[in-house]
Order: C-alpha cells, then structure tokens, then sequence
C-alpha cells in the first residue's frame, strides 16, 4: 500500500496526528516512513541542482560585472589619453600659430 505525500500544516495538532499514527499497523507505518524517505531525498537532489545552478549563474555574474568594470578602465585610460593627446596636440598648433605670425 502506498501512501500519498500531501502538505503537512505546521500549525497541525499534534496530539491528534500522534493518535491516528498509533491506529495505524507497522506494515503501514513502515511504508509511510519510506515514502517519506523517498521524497525526502527527491526533494534535497532538487534543492542540490537549484543551488548548482544558482552558484553558477552568480558566477558568470560575477565573471560579468569584473569585465564591464575591466572595459569601464579601460576606457577612462583611453579617454584621459585622447584628452591628453588633444592638448598636446591644441598646445603645438597654437605655437605653430604664434610662430607663423
């Protein structure tokens, strides 16, 4: 005989499931404990895969967010190079200006 899992109430009284237990036979108490058993272990391999995969996604996450700050450098660096290279640049023409005066 197999029993169905459903939901258990936490706010259920114990007392009460505690005697429809003792009605039961060892044979049934048995099978519920396996199928308790069971889904116990179903229940923790999808919560393993759910953690698996949640560690992988904040992973790459992580792996992202390294890169767009490593771009963001990257960038700065080149802006405050372009920008440097601009005035070199503006302060040779202006000289060239002056001397061709």
């Amino acid at each position: 005989m197999l029993f169905k899992i459903r939901t258990i109430d936490l706010n259920r009284d114990i007392s009460r499931a505690r005697q429809r237990h003792l009605r039961l036979s060892k044979t049934e108490l048995v099978e519920r404990i396996l199928t308790l058993e069971q889904g116990f272990a179903l229940q923790e391999e999808h919560w393993l895969c759910l953690n698996d995969d949640l560690l992988h996604w904040r992973l790459r996450a992580e792996k992202a967010e390294a890169l767009a700050e490593n771009m963001k450098n990257t960038l700065s660096i080149k802006d405050a190079q372009i920008h440097r290279l601009r005035s070199q640049l503006n302060e040779v023409l202006s000289n060239d200006n002056i001397r061709g005066q």
